[in-house]
């Protein structure tokens, strides 16, 4: 139990430092401009941190398996080219090359066909999870737009379904990577150990925290700022206390990262549209604070009972 306490608040102090450090710095030297490959770069955060962990820091250890090498030489990569591109805004254009480039990982990644990331991976459960998580993420737009603009918008959210399990699925295979790269950490690593220590409920609970938090650099300094990123910040938080117990839920019962990694990312292509379906005028602060709450209820409404799963009940 000790060695699991550790490896927690080892893993939380590294992912979250890490993340820190990018959001704060690039942020203060080019305010927003750069959020959008802040993103695809903190995602590997997670993995990395727990690679680094699970290993002991062993380098031995580490370039013994495929999928810890190919992380951590990817990581080394864009970290540095990070760190140079707070002097260098050139570097941050290399992003364009190297962004769309990790397709071919995804690909790579997904052949070495690793048990962690497989698990007991089935088309059948896949489908099954995919019409749950889009009747969710349906309701939840559809009460947003309602709230928001006074009308559900039925097209729009047909049109978002149908292209997050087209269009939007092959963008997500393509760059599973990514999504991999926080998957591995949050659900594989650190869900699995603060269950053992906590309990199957509490521990899924503490996960979703500690995802939220990881979000709240990028929330609070590249994507909003002022009373609007705190409101912002606090719906990322109970968001992923919400989402984390549907997710915990698939990965408990498929042990495959892959098929977390999956649902994750078509939660992304659904939202990728905009927090609401059409606005006919630039709402002002107050109201998109008022919004990100009722966006922050609304998770929890539709992602908590999952909680009541028998999976959750076991000891």
């Amino acid at each position: 139990m000790k060695k699991e306490l550790r490896d927690v608040l080892l893993f939380t102090f590294i992912v979250l430092f890490i993340t820190t450090f990018s959001s704060i710095s690039n942020s203060m030297v080019y305010g927003n401009k750069y959020g959008g490959n802040m993103t695809f770069i903190m995602s590997i955060y997670p993995i990395v941190s727990a690679i680094l962990v699970e290993k002991s820091f062993n380098i031995k250890t580490i370039v013994k398996d495929k999928l810890s090498v190919t992380y951590l030489i990817y990581f080394s990569i864009i970290f540095i080219l990070s760190l140079l591109s707070l002097k260098y805004e050139v570097f941050m254009d290399v992003f364009k090359f190297i962004i769309p480039s990790t397709a071919l990982l995804s690909l790579y990644i997904l052949a070495i066909n690793n048990k962690v990331l497989v698990g007991n991976f089935s088309f059948k459960e896949l489908f099954k999870w995919i019409i749950v998580i889009l009747v969710i993420l349906n309701v939840l737009m559809g009460a947003s737009n309602y709230y928001m603009i006074k009308d559900i918008y039925v097209k729009d959210l047909m049109t978002r379904s149908v292209f997050s399990i087209t269009t939007g699925l092959i963008f997500n295979i393509c760059f599973i990577f990514f999504t991999i790269g926080e998957e591995y950490g949050w659900r594989y690593f650190l869900q699995a150990k603060l269950q053992k220590i906590s309990g199957k409920r509490v521990g899924v609970l503490l996960t979703g925290l500690i995802w939220g938090l990881f979000h709240v650099p990028l929330y609070g300094f590249l994507f909003y700022s002022g009373l609007e990123g705190v409101y912002a910040c606090v719906n990322i938080v109970i968001f992923c206390i919400a989402m984390g117990v549907f997710l915990g839920l698939i990965y408990m019962r498929s042990k495959s990262v892959i098929m977390v990694s999956l649902i994750h990312s078509l939660n992304n292509m659904y939202r990728a549209g905009g927090i609401v379906s059409t606005q006919t005028a630039t709402p002002d602060a107050a109201a998109i604070s008022q919004f990100l709450i009722f966006s922050a209820v609304m998770s929890l409404v539709l992602f908590l009972p999952f909680l009541l799963a028998k999976e959750y009940a076991k000891k």
